[in-house]
């Protein structure tokens, strides 16, 4: 089994490296990074499984125990070695279809981006009116929110410029890495928008949590014994 194992991730591996090489190739080093981390760590696990295969292998006689320890060992870093792959090889997938659908991961975004912006200021009066009611104090944590908000929105809306450029020009997969890039920034942007827009309720929920805690030391203070007084 771990024979069968071994050679099945070596052949796992070498395939993964083929197709990063292909999508190095299609979209740029750049958006390959992560693949690169990917495929190297997966290359450290086969060579270590390797290793563990070797102690088999050589003249040096092994017990019983041994040898379940190196198969254990092949076992656990194949492994390990094929889940790093399995994972590259859904993101080569995602880049590929997001190479075919360019047009409609940016019109999503731009749509997110809208929504984001038209109920911001919404959400923004919501911190000042729960500033003047409990403090500011009870809302300093998001104060920086809207303004991180629109930056992010911000450099979501030039990478999509970048986008609309290279489509112009026919550049389809170089367009790929500034759509990833506005994703990512539209998710962080909504993130810290449901953050803003649920204040209230984690206003409330700190404000339960306190009441609980003042409630449970009245409970404690009460609950003790009253001491007599000796003169």
């Amino acid at each position: 089994r771990a024979a069968a194992a071994l050679l099945a991730t070596d052949d796992g591996v070498r395939s993964a490296a083929a197709e990063l090489n292909f999508a190095r190739a299609q979209f740029g080093v750049n958006s390959v990074r992560s693949f690169d981390q990917a495929l190297a760590q997966a290359q450290h696990y086969l060579q270590e499984a390797f290793n563990q295969r070797q102690l088999l292998d050589d003249d040096i006689p092994d017990t019983p125990e041994q040898v379940r320890a190196y198969n254990t060992a092949i076992l656990e870093l194949t492994d390990k070695a094929q889940r790093a792959i399995t994972e590259q090889e859904e993101e080569f997938s995602r880049l590929r279809d997001l190479a075919a659908n360019v047009e409609e991961a940016a019109a999503r975004v731009r749509e997110g981006a809208a929504d984001i912006r038209t109920n911001l200021p919404s959400a923004t009066r919501q911190l000042d009116s729960l500033a003047a009611s409990y403090g500011e104090g009870a809302v300093a944590t998001f104060r920086t929110y809207p303004a991180d908000i629109e930056s992010l929105l911000a450099g979501a809306e030039d990478a999509l410029g970048q986008v609309d450029r290279l489509l112009s020009g026919g550049e389809r997969n170089q367009a790929v890495p500034f759509v990833r890039i506005a994703e990512q920034a539209l998710d962080e942007a909504a993130e810290r928008y449901r953050a803003i827009s649920n204040v209230q309720e984690s206003v409330n929920r700190a404000f339960a949590q306190l009441a609980e805690h003042i409630s449970s030391l009245s409970l404690i203070h009460i609950s003790e014994p009253t001491r007599p007084l000796y003169i």
